[in-house]
C-alpha cells in the first residue's frame, strides 16, 4: 500500500482559479457568486477525482511513453464516460429531491399563512 501511494501522480488542482473568476463577475449578486463558486468547486472536484481515478485504472506504469496506447485510450474513454454518466444520474436524483423539498416547504408556508391569517382576524 505504501508503494502504491508513493507512485501517485499529482494532478493540478484548479480550484485556485475559482476566486479569480468570481471576483471578475461584478454583475451577479452575492448569492449568485456563492452559487457559482460552489458549482465551480464541484466541477473542479469532479475533474480532479475523475482524472486521478481513470489514470490509476487505465494508465500502464510498465511503459514510460509520453502517449497512451490504444487500450489505455479506450479504457480512459470508457472510464470518463461512466464517471460523467454516474455524475449526471446523481445530479438528477438530487435535483428531484431538492424540488420535492422546496414544494413541501412552500406547502408548509401556505398552510401556516392560511391558519395564521384566519386566527389573527
Amino acid at each position: 500500500m505504501i508503494e502504491l501511494l508513493s507512485n501517485r501522480v499529482s494532478f493540478p488542482i484548479y480550484s485556485q482559479h475559482t476566486d479569480v473568476l468570481i471576483k471578475n463577475t461584478h454583475t451577479h449578486t452575492q448569492n449568485d457568486n456563492d452559487t457559482a463558486a460552489a458549482e465551480m468547486e464541484m466541477y473542479t472536484n469532479l475533474f480532479n477525482k475523475m482524472a486521478y481515478t481513470c489514470y490509476e485504472k487505465c494508465a500502464s506504469r510498465k511503459h514510460k511513453e509520453p502517449d497512451l496506447a490504444l487500450g489505455e485510450m479506450s479504457c480512459t474513454d470508457r472510464c470518463v464516460s461512466k464517471y460523467l454518466e454516474a455524475h449526471d444520474k446523481v445530479g438528477s436524483v438530487l435535483q428531484k429531491a431538492n424540488e420535492t423539498q422546496a414544494k413541501m416547504q412552500q406547502s408548509q408556508i401556505e398552510m401556516q399563512n392560511a391558519f395564521g391569517g384566519g386566527a389573527g382576524g
